[in-house]
């Protein structure tokens, strides 16, 4: 499922409420688009907002990492939540 958002378009990958786990992807992250050719994931805002996103749902402290990113060459940047 993909959602438009002006910050990009997400969509779940993978939502484990039981293990407190996600994984989302982001296509045309306004963020990481202006970060093209660096060398390290350049997602830090859209980390927070998911991390903080999740842990309300999750109902419990979350942590997001960027594990693709389009300021490094990737497709789409992804990144996985965890509590």
């Amino acid at each position: 499922m993909k959602k438009r958002a002006r910050w990009g378009i997400l969509e779940y990958a993978e939502i484990n409420p039981e293990a407190g786990e996600a994984t989302v992807r982001v296509y045309q992250s306004y963020e990481c688009e202006t970060g093209k050719g660096s060398e390290k994931p350049y997602g830090h805002f859209t980390m927070g907002i998911l991390a903080g996103f999740f842990a309300n749902i999750f109902e419990e402290e979350a942590k997001a990492v960027e594990t693709k990113c389009v300021a490094t060459g990737d497709p789409y940047c992804e990144y996985v939540i965890k509590t």
